[in-house]
């Protein structure tokens, strides 16, 4: 009759069932490890791979996430997070001063961390995919503040402001743009045959 070999997990088996079962219990062992991995780690893991793939910006969004997502959910295994407590966490972020857009750009960055890790088989599902966007804070929500025209003038012309702020100031003014924008500006942009200047 020969001796019987139990097969487990593809070609790995053994000449006994017991020995099969101590392969098996070793596989579930290190399978459970790898598995077992915490988010904050992980981040730098998926920056460390997107980097590799020349992906531009990686650096500031693992950068964003270390800041705002580890320090809450960084120790956390990732099968340990839900959506809700990721709700929970873009609005007490947006209640802490950050502007709805750089919540959303984290989201963003999460669901992608989260896509790795699924293709990767750590986790069976993508949280981030069932957070009701509709449920998030909301681009748009909070205007900006209208300055009058004396609060307007007071920042182009009160001498306590150094004069290179004050130039942005007015850039920003004349130009109806955004603070980024303004600092984007160059010498270059200018051109004199544009009518009107």
């Amino acid at each position: 009759w020969g001796k019987k070999r139990f097969r487990v997990y593809g070609k790995h088996g053994g000449k006994t069932l017991t020995d099969a079962q101590r392969k098996r219990r070793e596989l579930d062992r290190g399978a459970k490890s790898i598995r077992a991995q915490k988010l904050g780690p992980y981040i730098s893991r998926w920056e460390a791979h997107k980097e590799g793939k020349g992906r531009r910006n990686v650096k500031k969004e693992a950068r964003a996430l270390q800041l705002h997502v580890a320090p809450t959910l960084g120790r956390k295994h990732l099968t340990e997070i839900d959506p809700a407590e990721l709700l929970d966490l873009y609005w007490r972020l947006y209640d802490g001063g950050l502007a709805a857009k750089t919540v959303r750009n984290i989201h963003n960055s999460l669901t992608n961390v989260f896509k790795r890790a699924k293709f990767e088989k750590l986790v069976d599902y993508n949280p981030c995919r069932d957070v009701p966007k509709d449920e998030m804070p909301q681009v748009g929500e909070n205007p900006w503040e209208k300055y009058e025209a004396n609060e307007v003038a007071a920042l182009l012309t009160d001498e306590r402001i150094r004069l290179d702020r004050r130039i942005l100031y007015a850039l920003l003014f004349w130009f109806a743009a955004r603070e980024g924008e303004g600092c984007g500006f160059r010498f270059n942009d200018y051109d004199r045959t544009v009518q009107p200047l």
